[in-house]
């Protein structure tokens, strides 16, 4: 009896993907800043880019969701050099920011060796991180981003989850918005509780039992939405990918609910009615994902059924 086909991860030239830094690779980064927050463990909001300090235009600026504060993104499909590490340095003298994000297709030693400095010698609570960028497909499937963390703070994991409980005692205003939110949620929906009590971030993922999807829950300035993701760190594309044979099954059982793909939205300033369609919605989502697999098999969407903690993440 022989099972599917096994293909090999081969790499790409991430000029195929993406042929020039601004007009290709930081306007996809800015819309898919939740594949960064995944490998950083920061989740991330899109502030602006190409934000003008001096003479220079600082790629991506974020914010960091549990606590407000600025987060610096700078982009290259090169190698790292001098002249982005100038850039970053006169960036910090003009925007308020709490943490640094490089991101290049490879670090040298040199510059390595500045950033744990930097890391070294700047106050408690500021961070410089440096990530890796490449990009990798298998056969003739689309191309997939892969975000490497190559330098950060010791002990990153440890403070920020020491970050994440001081900062419910001091709480933003976007924050307060957020955890009022999800606490309203769950005091009309309790089922929705499942073990994990309101934070202060801006979605809630649900696992999908039998599978390592995630139904994610989130809240925008105009009502809320849901959508569908993979396990930690698994490109959006790449979970896509593997829903390729069940996709039909799975709009079917969604319905026309406003949206496109595996995302539905809704737009409406009163909260109980956008509690109530979340609600239907995840279990709508379950439903159509439970269904999928019941009927082809649980080769494409089997996985970790354990509960995981992407609440963690954006």
């Amino acid at each position: 009896m022989s099972g599917d086909a096994v293909g090999k991860l081969v790499g790409v030239d991430v000029h195929r993907a993406w042929p020039h830094e601004a007009l290709a690779f930081t306007p996809w980064l800015a819309a898919n800043l939740d594949e960064l927050s995944d490998v950083i463990g920061i989740p991330l909001e899109l502030q602006g880019t190409e934000v003008q300090v001096g003479g220079f235009a600082a790629d991506i600026l974020a914010t960091d969701a549990t606590n407000g504060t600025g987060v610096l993104i700078e982009n290259q499909l090169t190698g790292s050099d001098h002249k982005h590490l100038g850039q970053i340095m006169t960036y910090l003298a003009g925007l308020d920011v709490s943490a640094v994000v490089w991101i290049a297709t490879s670090f040298t030693e040199p510059h390595l060796s500045a950033i744990k400095w930097l890391n070294d010698h700047s106050d408690d609570g500021f961070a410089f991180i440096a990530v890796r960028l490449s990009a990798v497909r298998i056969g003739d499937s689309a191309i997939a981003p892969m975000l490497t963390v190559e330098a950060r703070p010791n002990n990153w994991e440890r403070d920020l989850a020491s970050a994440a409980k001081a900062a419910s005692g001091q709480i933003s205003a976007l924050g307060q918005s957020r955890l009022s939110f999800w606490k309203g949620l769950l005091e009309r929906h309790p089922g929705l509780h499942e073990g994990r009590d309101a934070q202060a971030l801006s979605s809630r993922w649900y696992p999908v039992a039998g599978t390592d999807l995630n139904v994610v829950l989130y809240k925008s300035a105009e009502g809320g939405g849901v959508f569908l993701r993979g396990p930690r760190g698994e490109p959006r594309e790449q979970t896509y990918s593997r829903l390729n044979e069940v996709a039909d099954s799975i709009q079917a059982e969604l319905g026309d609910a406003p949206g496109d793909g595996y995302s539905r939205w809704i737009h409406d300033d009163d909260p109980i009615a956008v509690y109530d369609w979340l609600s239907d919605m995840l279990n709508r989502y379950r439903t159509a994902v439970a269904a999928a697999v019941s009927h082809n098999g649980e080769n494409v969407l089997a996985g970790d059924t354990g509960p995981g903690t992407a609440d963690e993440l954006l």
